[in-house]
């Protein structure tokens, strides 16, 4: 199939999973919000790494606030089995306060499909984010030489929401800090 004929597939994609969400979700577990236009249906495992049938799976998403669809997508915010919101301590800082979300918010039962994705979310997309940040990022600070090196190895490890991407790293004889595997 052409690039073309791809994009509309995945455009007609977007529109099943969004009627599918609808099914199963009527609010914003957080915020609320019960307007359909106004809320996005949000992948729980996220799409890059779901199979064709779960990117479909109405039980693999949630109808989100935007702003909180933002914090889930990018490991922020994830929800336990218990009913609660779990929040990066970052976040809740900085924005949970600003944008007036209760941590302690009862988001209500999911199913137990649901629960599966959700369990996968938690292990596989919470907390990668702040990962990077305190664990990486310290160490690339820490390597020596400046310029290219940095900015090729802070763009790897972002594409690497874990560490299934390794990365080894010598110097050349030579001192350059560019080369790297």
């Amino acid at each position: 199939p052409t690039f073309r004929e791809q994009l509309v597939k995945a455009r007609r994609g977007q529109g099943v999973f969004r009627s599918n969400v609808l099914l199963r979700e009527g609010f914003c577990r957080v915020t609320r919000v019960d307007e359909p236009r106004h809320l996005r249906a949000s992948h729980i495992k996220p799409w890059r790494e779901a199979t064709d049938a779960e990117r479909l799976d109405g039980a693999n998403g949630l109808l989100l606030s935007p702003h909180v669809d933002h914090l889930f997508d990018k490991g922020y915010i994830t929800f336990s089995s218990e009913q609660r919101l779990l929040v990066v301590t970052d976040v809740r800082q900085e924005l949970l306060d600003a944008w007036g979300i209760d941590a302690g918010t009862r988001v209500g039962v999911f199913n137990r499909e649901q629960n599966a994705y959700l369990d996968y979310h938690r292990a596989n997309v919470f907390g990668s984010t702040v990962w990077i940040s305190y664990v990486w990022e310290p160490v690339v600070n820490k390597l020596p030489g400046q310029g290219r090196f940095h900015a090729k190895i802070r763009r790897c490890l972002q594409r690497s929401l874990s560490n299934q991407l390794i990365i080894s790293w010598s110097p050349p004889a030579g001192g350059d800090q560019s080369t790297w595997t």
